[in-house]
């Protein structure tokens, strides 16, 4: 198996070069989609994503590592990493801030503690007001809020990172604000290092990240949908499931 691998740094978003990894033409874990408009379909899900990504040797170089998810898509890829590392699993609750009225546009994102990541150049783009923009960082936390309590449950708490290297592991469909929220989240705990850990790379600039292991390039595919035979991400409620049973079985 041949792997992506960024070098990252504060100052340049994305790596610095790439190790040569797997293409969607016809790699040992690509599958074809029949019909009018087929197409190379690399995982049949997300679980057979994490154990693929597990078998990365720059993951199991990792030192002690904690494993954190993202929400939703990115658990079941996190559970199979996290069972391989025999390491702990948590969940990192982000949300992104669409602008008000445009859904489709996002302005930044809320993680954990009301840490939030703001692109403020798009702000002004889209002429986004500062009461318009508030409501959402208030609606985003709230909801970040309820989405620690169905993860964790209500007296569940963080897992302690400081001075431990995390492996943040998400399915791809993460917005680059939602993963940089994470990381500012994860840094203010004190964690030592953190490497994202996905799927699909970011195909636009990502800071927070000491390096990436991947897959895939995020360009070979539009749609996150298309990366997966079985394209819709487990609801809130099943991925926290299978997360609770999970953390329940550590050690």
């Amino acid at each position: 198996m041949l792997f992506i691998t960024f070098q990252c740094c504060q100052a340049a978003n994305l790596g610095l070069a790439w190790i040569e990894g797997p293409t969607l033409g016809g790699g040992p874990h690509s599958r074809s989609r029949t019909g009018k408009g087929a197409v190379e379909v690399p995982f049949k899900d997300r679980t057979e994503a994490g154990a693929l990504l597990a078998e990365s040797p720059e993951l199991r170089r990792l030192d002690d590592p904690v494993v954190v998810s993202t929400p939703r898509g990115g658990v079941p890829v996190a559970i199979e990493i996290a069972r391989e590392l025999h390491a702990p699993l948590d969940v990192m609750p982000v949300e992104d801030l669409s602008t008000p009225g445009k859904p489709e546009y996002v302005v930044g994102a809320v993680a954990e503690n009301a840490i939030h990541v703001i692109d403020s150049d798009a702000l002004t783009a889209l002429g986004v007001t500062e009461d318009g923009l508030a409501q959402r960082v208030a609606e985003a936390t709230a909801h970040v809020a309820r989405l620690a309590k169905i993860y964790r449950g209500a007296e569940g708490g963080a897992f302690a990172v400081a001075g431990r290297t995390v492996a943040v592991v998400d399915d791809g469909s993460s917005t680059a604000p939602a993963l940089e929220a994470v990381a500012l989240a994860l840094a203010r705990r004190n964690a030592s290092e953190l490497v994202l850990v996905t799927p699909l790379a970011p195909d636009s600039g990502v800071t927070g990240y000491t390096s990436v292991i991947a897959l895939h390039r995020g360009e070979e595919l539009a749609e996150i949908g298309l990366w997966y035979d079985e394209s819709a991400p487990p609801s809130d409620e099943v991925a926290a499931a299978a997360f609770r049973t999970r953390t329940a079985n550590y050690g």
